[in-house]
């Protein structure tokens, strides 16, 4: 970012601004895959090469139009695949051709729509597909979805405490703490801690 960028612009402002200048380079990138011969009996290819620039632009954390090995590294966890440093090398190295150690998004088109099948491609493939057959929720948790603070279920018989194999002062202790979800949120979400057992 330029120095005089910089001091101009709030940084929300100057983020802004480099997002919307890398949204408009991709979408440049994007234009010259839809008028490539090579592509053009591809299936819906604006809506894929849409999908690709989002989550090119959602990884790509340095801002300047190229994955890194840190980028990667966060995707991979990320998308709940975690690998070493030496298996994204190795991905690095099998998207770009082994001629770079950063992923363009030339590079990163060029694999998702190629009929070579990447680790990375699967990879992408499998999260996107796992997004449509599970939606996650959005908003706040749902009360029903929560359950119900031992507190808050029906007198009866208390059950058998997990403190007993503690010496009874520091039973006595613990039993009077209340879990910090209760406290902080009036409700808890883990049922049966010895935090909400009865002293006897």
């Amino acid at each position: 970012m330029s120095v005089a960028l910089s001091n101009r612009f709030q940084g929300g402002k100057a983020f802004g601004l480099l997002k919307a200048r890398q949204e408009r380079r991709l979408a440049e990138i994007n234009r010259e895959f839809l008028c490539d011969q090579k592509y053009s009996d591809e299936e819906n290819l604006p809506e894929k090469l849409a999908a690709f620039k989002e989550k090119y632009m959602e990884f790509d954390l340095n801002n300047e139009g190229e994955i890194d090995l840190m980028s990667l590294k966060r995707m991979m966890e990320k998308l709940g695949v975690p690998k070493t440093h030496l298996e994204m090398k190795k991905m690095i190295s099998e998207v770009t051709g082994g001629g770079s150690d950063t992923i363009s998004y030339r590079d990163f088109v060029n694999m998702m729509l190629g009929k070579r099948s990447a680790v990375l491609k699967l990879v992408m493939m499998f999260e996107g597909k796992a997004n449509e057959s599970s939606p996650k929720p959005v908003g706040p948790l749902q009360r029903e979805t929560l359950p119900a603070c031992p507190e808050d279920a029906p007198p009866g018989p208390a059950p058998p405490s997990p403190l007993l194999f503690l010496p009874s002062d520091l039973a006595a202790l613990l039993g009077s703490f209340r879990c910090v979800l209760c406290v902080v949120f009036g409700r808890c979400a883990f049922v049966g801690l010895f935090f909400h057992q009865q002293n006897q």
